[in-house]
């Protein structure tokens, strides 16, 4: 829901009609927000019917690609690097306090070592999370759109 929301200023609407089901709402928003979505799920769906063996083919789903991708180490320490003197504006956004700061500043670490200790404890909380899409969400909301060139390419 969180996702949709903020793809759509007109997710949250206001009525009269109670929501019955939560996914029969989620799923009415989809068909209204990606009816080219819901085309391809049909066809999907029809493909699958006619051949029981075509699901399990090895290729990646659309939770598997993309934006959805969990983030690998590398691309972490790019972004570290890229942070600089602003790791600390992230802190409160992944759920850490200013004690966090506070404990990663005092070992003396680098501004690249801070960030990147900063977001390896960010990934091992979020586990499953820790996608690409969610951190540059939380990046992007900061202004800090430069810290991202050449961290996902």
């Amino acid at each position: 829901m969180r996702l949709l929301a903020k793809k759509s200023p007109n997710f949250f609407t206001y009525g009269n009609n109670p929501i019955a089901k939560l996914p029969d709402y989620l799923e009415s928003i989809l068909k209204k927000m990606y009816p080219e979505l819901v085309a391809a799920q049909a066809a999907r769906v029809k493909i699958e019917a006619t051949s029981p063996g075509a699901s399990t083919n090895g290729s990646k789903t659309a939770k598997d690609s993309g934006a959805n991708e969990l983030c690998t180490k590398e691309q972490l320490e790019k972004l570290a690097s890229n942070l600089g003197e602003n790791w600390p504006k992230l802190l409160p956004k992944l759920g850490m306090d200013k004690s966090e700061e506070e404990k990663l500043t005092s070992e003396g670490k680098t501004h690249a070592e801070c960030a990147m200790a900063m977001l390896t404890k960010w990934q091992e909380m979020e586990g499953e999370g820790a996608t690409k899409e969610e951190i540059t969400y939380v990046v992007e909301r900061l202004k800090l759109n430069h810290v991202l060139d050449s961290v996902f390419s």
